[in-house]
């Protein structure tokens, strides 16, 4: 403000000072002082104060109204424009198809610029809200709305001023005045934002079945307000429990019977147990408990070949059976016996065709472990009912379920020998993990296994004996089989190395020969001048021209490239096959054909 002032005063010293120059030119008897200066400086301070203090709202005034000559008046022609706006949404849920529908609306109304918090616009909230439930009963085809939350947010204001301040002289040349004019527009812009979230149902009534704890579904049923509807069959089911009827919340229905529905309803199942309570009046026991007693057996077999001494062990169970809680030992002997005819089984299968003989029996006692995870429940004989079945009606049954029982743990120990018949490996399977390999420069051996229903043990039934022990460079190797302890005799198997494939891999050259040097005498090449071995070959080389220049030729030998004297400049092309006769390792290679470029120059 005090920039601003500077700033006014500076410039009507600046007018003054030039009318004041003008009048001297005049009227020389019109002089300016220093006196007179200040009293023009202390009028304009007068006239800047009145200014600040009046407040620039809209003041009518004539266009040839003007003050006092000796002060600045104040003419003012800008507009307040202030607005207010109620933005309005509505968020509107089909409960029943989870759809969403957005409404957003906006209502202005008037806002006063120089006061703006003395505003009200509560009307305008409420036609607000009126409308926004307006659009959600258009929505919903008229369904019943209901508002689950509604919020309207503090004001936000924003204010604005574009009014501008210029200083006019007045029309009247006999009393010359000057005056502020102010012109344009100023604001207060004040927002509240009003949101109403509801809901509705789309079908008129929604029917849905409550189970009461039973299993099964019975789909929803929609229906028109205040129509009858007939009661469907129980599609549930509940262990232990019989349907008894529906409870409609005022009493129990049966299927078949209609209710008039005039809101969406919840109906629940009626259960009634499954039996009669007791005449006397006392808790009725219902028992669903099972004893679930097992009893097992554990055999052991011990084995002996008496001819070499070998021992296996053997561990088999026998059972669960089911058994008595009240009575556990009541089918340990037939356990028992099955238990040992069946460690003679495996005993007999061992010992193949060998006879077997039972040297010592142990039966050990048993071990007895009891449990009991029964649940005792309390249950009425209705469920579901809530109060519509009188307490006096409505007996109590003690419902014991889950298992008991005592598991027994009984053992046999099964000692028995035989005698085993030597066995000629001749006899007996040969497997090799794999019969034919190919050349790599390492040493490559199969997995031997020897199988004579069981597989065999090296160094215990066999040993083995290899024609080659690093077998690397191809060709047919041996592997002998002799047989040790309960085997005997020898027999053989055969693994291959196979050749390995030829690497030759060749490329074509260019060379240059000097016309100079053929004119004196022909010029001998070496084939690494005309070819490039990019993989070297196996073996034996061998070189055949195939198609080029007559005066050119190349050793089937070594390859080495002759250009007989006189041949004249130019580019000569040749086309050469070569090959790799290969070795013990490798085999043949095919034909690689090229083409190389003698340049004579």
């Amino acid at each position: 403000m005090k920039y601003k002032k500077l700033m006014l005063v500076t410039f009507l010293l600046l007018a003054i000072l030039t009318i004041g120059a003008v009048s001297a030119v005049e009227d020389t008897n019109d002089t300016i002082t220093a006196d007179n200066t200040e009293e023009l400086s202390q009028d304009l301070d007068d006239e800047i104060t009145s200014i600040e203090e009046t407040d620039l709202q809209t003041k009518d005034m004539d266009d040839n109204e003007l003050s006092d000559p000796q002060k600045a008046s104040t003419k003012n022609n800008s507009t307040d424009v202030s607005v207010g706006y109620v933005n309005g949404t509505l968020i509107l849920t089909d409960i029943d198809t989870g759809n969403v529908v957005r409404k957003n609306i906006t209502l202005t109304a008037n806002v006063n610029y120089t006061n703006p918090l003395s505003y009200d616009l509560n009307d305008t909230i409420n036609e607000t809200t009126k409308q926004l439930l307006n659009i959600a009963k258009i929505e919903s085809g008229g369904k019943e709305i209901t508002i689950i939350n509604q919020n309207i947010s503090d004001p936000i204001f924003n204010r604005f001023d574009n009014r501008t301040y210029t200083w006019m002289d007045s029309d009247d040349s006999e009393t010359p005045s000057r005056y502020l004019l102010i012109s344009g527009t100023y604001s207060v812009i004040v927002l509240v934002n009003v949101t109403i979230e509801a809901q509705y149902a789309s079908s008129d009534c929604i029917i849905s079945f409550n189970a009461t704890g039973g299993e099964g579904t019975i789909a929803n049923t929609s229906v028109a307000n205040n129509t009858n509807y007939t009661l469907p069959e129980c599609g549930f089911t509940k262990e232990y429990r019989v349907f008894y009827g529906w409870n409609v919340g005022d009493a129990i229905k049966q299927p078949g019977e209609n209710i008039t529905v005039t809101d969406n309803i919840i109906i629940k199942t009626v259960w009634k147990y499954d039996a009669e309570p007791s005449a006397d009046g006392k808790a009725t026991i219902i028992n669903h408990s099972f004893d679930s007693s097992e009893t097992d057996m554990i055999g052991i077999l011990i084995l002996t070949d008496a001819r070499t001494g070998e021992v296996s062990v053997i561990n088999i169970t026998v059972g669960p059976v089911k058994s008595t809680y009240t009575n556990p030992p009541a089918v340990r002997s037939n356990l028992t016996n099955d238990t040992i005819d069946q460690l003679l089984a495996i005993a007999q299968i061992q010992a193949g065709s060998n006879e077997v003989t039972v040297k010592n029996k142990t039966v050990s006692n048993f071990t007895i472990t009891r449990y009991d995870n029964r649940t005792y429940t309390w249950l009425s004989l209705y469920e579901g009912a809530d109060d519509i079945i009188p307490e006096s009606t409505d007996k109590r049954f003690l419902i014991i379920e889950g298992t008991y029982g005592a598991n027994q743990t009984g053992s046999v120990i099964l000692e028995a020998e035989y005698s085993s018949d030597i066995v000629n490996v001749a006899n007996v399977k040969v497997v090799l993990s794999k019969n034919t390999f190919t050349y790599n420069a390492k040493v490559q051996k199969p997995t031997v296994t020897v199988i004579n229903g069981l597989i065999l043990k090296e160094g215990v039934d066999y040993t083995l004996e290899w024609s080659t022990a690093s077998p690397k460079k191809a060709g047919t190797y041996t592997i002998t089989v002799i047989g040790t302890g309960a085997y005997t005799g020898t027999t053989q198997v055969t693994f291959k190395i196979n050749k390995a494939a030829n690497p030759l891999k060749v490329k074509a050259k260019t060379v240059k020969v000097k016309f100079s040097k053929l004119k004196k005498k022909a010029q001998k090449l070496k084939v690494t001048k005309v070819v490039k071995f990019t993989k070297k070959g196996q073996g034996t080389l061998t070189y055949k021209k195939v198609k080029g220049n007559k005066k050119i030729t190349i050793n089937k030998k070594n390859g080495k490239v002759t250009i007989k004297k006189g041949l004249k400049k130019g580019t000569y092309k040749v086309k050469v096959k070569i090959k790799a006769k290969g070795n013990a390792n490798y085999k043949a290679s095919a034909f690689k054909t090229i083409t190389f470029k003698i340049k004579i120059k």
